[in-house]
């Protein structure tokens, strides 16, 4: 039954080793695939958008980010209604000015055509002199802007079209990017179940048998460490311990963004103590 019930625990193991690898295995190429996407489109982004606008993403916190955008004409206070402060993670504003071509143009007479245009030949206004009679055409604009945000960039493109001609024009813009997640407190209590392998080496150290394991991360010092996490490891005598630190070495890795190791004391059915040593993944 004992060797029957070893079985069992290792082919576990080897399944959940395969599972992590395998997920490991798919964010890399994953991350493999969208790098050579980005560079192949490069080149062609950049001859497509000549005010394509990137910019660093400045880490601040939503107090100093409302203070530092805020002004008599925009509150971003007021924008927060219907938000939780501490769920806000960016801010973002774009500025741009849209400047006439000529401002100001003389005549002699009056003319049979004229287009008010502004910068980038963004046609707003007409005006036509027919048989003695004048008519002025106003026409609407239309704003689009599109922003892509990675860990430490952002890109900006603000574009307009002109009901005119229907056509879309990229803007000069004055962007700013404010990553206001820091705004996390810590230490911070938020539970989160980990599932993983585990190993509890005995005082003689003869004892070295990975198992399943399940952990609770609860109390973190910071997001990529958490201390005092319980966590229990489905073994041939299953156990139970407290993992003292665990870190997510995925964190500051390329490619990995969610592997916890951690360690700790553990005691097993047996009365057996022995010092844990776990690699997790959150759930």
């Amino acid at each position: 039954m004992n060797t029957k019930l070893e079985y069992i625990y290792r082919a576990i193991t080897i399944c959940l080793l395969g599972v992590l690898l395998l997920n490991q295995i798919s964010s890399y190429f994953k991350s493999k695939e969208y790098s050579s996407l980005i560079e192949s489109l490069a080149n062609q982004n950049t001859l497509l958008y000549e005010n394509l606008e990137t910019v660093k993403i400045k880490e601040t916190s939503l107090e100093e980010a409302i203070v530092k955008l805020s002004d008599e004409n925009t509150k971003v206070l007021a924008l927060l209604s219907n938000q939780k402060p501490n769920e806000v993670k960016y801010i973002t504003r774009t500025e741009t000015t849209l400047a006439p071509t000529v401002p100001v143009e003389k005549a002699t007479g009056v003319p049979e055509h004229y287009s008010y245009v502004l910068n980038s030949n963004i046609p707003i206004a007409e005006f036509d002199y027919t048989n003695g009679e004048s008519i002025f055409t106003t026409h609407s604009l239309k704003y689009k802007q599109t922003v892509i945000l990675t860990k430490d960039e952002a890109n900006a493109l603000l574009q307009v079209s002109s009901s005119a001609d229907n056509i879309w024009h990229d803007l000069p813009t004055d962007v700013v990017v404010l990553h206001t997640e820091s705004n996390e407190k810590y230490p911070r209590f938020s539970p989160n179940l980990n599932l993983g392998l585990g190993s509890m080496i005995s005082p003689d150290l003869e004892t070295f048998i990975p198992y399943p394991a399940i952990g609770i991360n609860t109390l973190y010092l910071h997001k990529n460490i958490a201390v005092l996490s319980p966590s229990i490891g489905l073994a041939k005598h299953p156990n139970a311990g407290i993992n003292v630190v665990s870190y997510n070495i995925g964190g500051p890795l390329p490619g990995v963004s969610d592997i916890w190791i951690s360690a700790g004391p553990q005691i097993n059915t047996e009365l057996q103590v022995g010092a844990g040593i776990n690699l997790f993944t959150n759930l």
